[in-house]
């Protein structure tokens, strides 16, 4: 009788300790979603990344990408904010955009580099292994500011196909009105 005795108290004592940490882990888990839900930076750019998402014709995969990303991220918010705008508004480019997303994700501090690649995703047509690699290379780095960097995205600008983000945005236009005007003769004669 006495060794079942103990072996209910040890039992017992199993579930004590158990059930006190189903309660810990559960306190802890919604501390941080109250933590989440109070970030005001971040319910902003979920905001109007969602709106984006709602509003956007096209690339609404890339959209919902950088949109999840950000939903798991604690800073740089205005990098996803802009990286979504811009995979919202051109056609073309969209990985490289997604790819610094991602690189934002892992990103040890906050920095204004993510937003500049992603302009610069958008104004060369080609080059965006070069720019998801130096989106990767700035995710890692303990500073929001770095020469080095900064040397290698003038050198990414200066072989730009436009200029000023201005100007992608009317290439960019120039191609949405060509496939616009070439849609419904294909629709056409595939009826």
């Amino acid at each position: 009788m006495k060794k079942s005795y103990n072996h209910i108290h040890i039992l017992i004592g199993i579930l004590v300790i158990f059930s006190s940490s189903i309660i810990s882990c559960s306190s802890s888990l919604q501390n941080k979603s109250i933590t989440q839900k109070t970030d005001p930076k971040k319910a902003e750019a979920i905001k109007e990344i969602t709106e984006l998402y709602k509003n956007s014709a096209y690339n609404k995969g890339a959209i919902q990408s950088i949109l999840s990303i950000a939903e798991k991220d604690t800073m740089n918010f205005d990098s996803y904010v802009k990286i979504a705008e811009l995979a919202s508004e051109f056609c073309y480019n969209t990985a490289s955009l997604t790819d610094i997303a991602k690189s934002v994700y892992h990103a040890k501090t906050e920095s204004e580099y993510f937003k500049t690649l992603g302009d610069l995703a958008v104004m060369k047509l080609d080059g965006s292994e070069e720019i998801s690699k130096l989106a990767y290379a700035i995710s890692n780095l303990n500073t929001n500011q770095n020469t080095t960097v900064e040397k290698e995205i003038q050198a990414l600008q200066k072989t730009a196909d436009f200029k000023t983000i201005d100007e992608a945005k009317a290439y960019n236009k120039s191609i949405l009105h060509k496939i616009l005007k070439t849609l419904p003769k294909q629709l056409t004669t595939t009826l």
